[in-house]
């Protein structure tokens, strides 16, 4: 018998989370029996699953680290004892809690582990995706992939991390790397930095899935809960964002009556009880800006001159604003008060990457369309498609040429 998605899904942080602490603390152990276990389940459920069969493989999992630390005991010829926590226990359902998975939540993101170990590790113990499956996010090869993850396992093992949430004093630093590396795992799916797809959808499920499991953890915070509004909103355009070519398609050309209206009415929701919050985070900003978005017929209808307060309020939150988030306020500005105004925005900035190159081209082409220079527009679009990330990109500023090229042939059209 094969393990659906939606039981793998359930069932691996916390049988991760088990494994982990009853091999004391070590990732790789807990690991290694967390997919032992689920090996056995397929063996041992021959005709039909447990009535418990997270606890099952809670338990399978627990027993698999038990035994191997008792068989590592015996070949150092010691005489360490099992600590009470890591005896065996008949009833796995009562050993497990919500605690244990937002642990492993914070374990991942710890500061002492780079960005993209972070995120790494995250997909790995979190979400149980495998390596390969990771690799493909980060455009690197599952060899190299496998090795990051065994020095970030190894980093928290010589480190001395422990499998715990962090106090009080410790959250905000905490919680700050595990919301980052969602939302990068969720960007990296819905605007990929290299290749032909249009987007991948299962980094945004992923996504998605951590963030909500991470705003079920922490109802009570703000930031977790916009977090997570963001993702929704962002995610209900998908529908309408790629045409029948595999072109992108700008938002606001897009026919909005295919958005998703249940994701939309959550994140809005959501949206409302994080802004309700005596104190506005970036998250919560950045899910007002998509709720308004969302929330507008027709591109002529959004309320661009509060778009482009909120992001002026962002930027007062960064000692030093990524290009990206200059250039989206520059774009919010343009459309609210005139291009004379969002110009000067962009002055000085030296795109490093070619998907900021590409970013701010496009912006520079928007701003020439908007002033209906479209000689200007057509320019900063072939450069924009000459930095272009994807092919899905390059298709979309090919009809934006096109079209722009029509406009200018037909003047009256």
């Amino acid at each position: 018998m094969t393990i659906d998605d939606a039981l793998f899904k359930q069932a691996w942080p916390r049988v991760y989370a088990a494994a982990v602490r009853s091999a004391g603390g070590d990732f790789a152990a807990g690991e290694d029996a967390t997919a032992e276990a689920f090996e056995r389940a397929t063996r041992t459920w021959t005709h039909g699953r447990p009535d418990n069969p997270v606890g099952w493989l809670i338990t399978t999992a627990r027993r698999i680290t038990i035994d191997e630390r008792r068989k590592q005991a015996t070949r150092n010829r010691t005489a360490r004892r099992l600590s009470p926590d890591a005896e065996d226990d008949n009833s796995p359902a009562s050993s497990i809690t919500g605690d244990d998975v937002l642990d492993l939540f914070f374990t991942c993101a710890h500061p002492s582990l780079t960005p993209e170990a972070q995120v790494a590790l995250t997909l790995r113990a979190v979400a149980g995706m495998r390596p390969a499956e990771i690799a493909r996010a980060f455009h690197c090869s599952p060899s190299t992939m496998e090795k990051r993850l065994v020095r970030a396992r190894r980093k928290i093992r010589e480190a001395g991390i422990s499998l715990r949430s962090p106090d009080r004093a410790e959250l905000d630093d905490r919680l700050g790397p595990v919301m980052r590396s969602i939302l990068l795992v969720f960007n990296e799916g819905y605007a990929p930095t290299a290749g032909d797809e249009a987007f991948r959808q299962e980094l945004c499920d992923e996504a998605i899935l951590l963030a909500r499991s991470l705003h079920d953890m922490l109802p009570d915070q703000a930031e977790p809960a916009a977090l997570l509004a963001t993702l929704l909103l962002i995610d209900a355009r998908k529908s309408a964002r790629v045409d029948e070519s595999g072109g992108l398609v700008p938002l606001r050309f897009q026919n909005r009556q295919r958005w998703n209206s249940t994701n939309i009415a959550e994140g809005v929701e959501l949206t409302l009880g994080a802004l309700n919050s005596p104190k506005r985070g970036d998250y919560t900003l950045q899910a007002a800006i998509g709720a308004l978005h969302m929330e507008a017929p027709r591109h002529e209808l959004t309320d661009w001159p509060q778009i482009a307060f909120l992001y002026e309020q962002r930027l007062e939150q960064f000692r030093t604003p990524s290009p990206t988030l200059v250039i989206a306020h520059s774009i919010a500005v343009a459309e609210a008060h005139g291009t004379c105004a969002a110009r000067p925005l962009l002055y000085g900035l030296k795109p490093a990457e070619d998907v900021t190159a590409f970013l701010h081209h496009t912006a520079l082409a928007r701003f020439a369309e908007i002033d209906n220079d479209i000689e200007a527009a057509l320019r900063n679009i072939a450069a924009a498609a000459a930095a272009a990330p994807t092919t899905a990109d390059r298709t979309a500023l090919d009809k934006w040429s096109t079209k722009l090229e029509k406009s200018r042939a037909s003047p009256n059209t």
